[in-house]
């Protein structure tokens, strides 16, 4: 899976601009989200509209003429999308650039750890939450291997359909992790809010 993004990359030109959503209200009170649809809180709104302005201060070409991505592509769940939006009106320079949405964008699913903290899960899923932080596998929980699969397969399509184009692209730390990983075949430092 690794060598088909390389590939697409290379062989079209495509730049992705690979970015976390925003701060959630999860975030601030370490609930663990995975597949919750959350929505952004008004620091990660903030952070959107800054993460759009440092992307143009560092990538633009032309001073401002014109859009820094041609398209842009989002998880579909609400933070990421919201997050692509905001980040999008700082970098289309008034072009009306649509956000399309790709739930292979989506992060890990979770599942009996969703909407709980860590001392919760560690309370009431003791032997699960054990399970699942040595890497067994967790009814419910998606496997570390199909988050990277299906995240690689988008960012692949992505790039296929979008030669020579730089494409804003939103996800969650933990697809961007594993894809990360997999781009540099070892372990790197979470992504953190």
């Amino acid at each position: 899976i690794l060598s088909s993004l390389l590939s697409a990359m290379s062989d079209t030109s495509c730049v992705l601009l690979l970015c976390r959503h925003g701060e959630t209200d999860y975030n601030v009170r370490g609930i663990l989200q995975g597949q919750r649809d959350t929505t952004l809180n008004k620091v990660g709104e903030a952070q959107a509209v800054a993460l759009g302005i440092a992307l143009y201060g560092v990538f633009s070409q032309d001073g401002g003429s014109s859009p820094l991505a041609s398209t842009a592509y989002a998880s579909d769940l609400q933070r990421a999308a919201r997050t692509a939006r905001i980040v999008l009106d700082q970098i289309a320079c008034g072009y009306d650039i649509a956000v399309a949405t790709d739930e292979r964008l989506r992060e890990k699913a979770l599942g009996p750890f969703e909407g709980l903290t860590e001392a919760q899960a560690v309370m009431s899923l003791e032997r699960e939450w054990e399970d699942f932080i040595v890497g067994r596998e967790v009814t419910g929980v998606e496997k570390t291997e199909d988050v990277t699969r299906r995240a690689v397969d988008a960012l692949t399509a992505i790039c296929t359909k979008h030669k020579g184009e730089t494409v804003l692209v939103v996800s969650h730390g933990g697809v961007i992790h594993s894809v990360i990983a997999k781009l540099f075949r070892g372990r790197v430092p979470p992504i953190g809010n």
